[in-house]
């Protein structure tokens, strides 16, 4: 193989390499924001439950 073989198949590995990088970047801020999503629905339901709790007890 020739030296400028080589080199623009380096490039075309460092491209390739930089893409997946990205890729594997979005997926991991994607699972981040969904699990925040699931902590939030978490925090209102316990918020709801607690609130519906405290109406039972003033009604009573």
């Amino acid at each position: 193989m020739t030296l400028e073989k080589l080199k623009s198949q380096s490039v075309g590995s460092r491209c390739l390499g930089d893409g997946f990088m990205k890729m594997e970047k979005r997926k991991i801020g994607i699972a981040k924001e969904i699990e925040k999503m699931g902590m939030d629905t978490k925090m209102r339901r316990t918020q709801l439950i607690l609130e519906s709790q405290r109406q039972m007890i003033e009604a009573l």
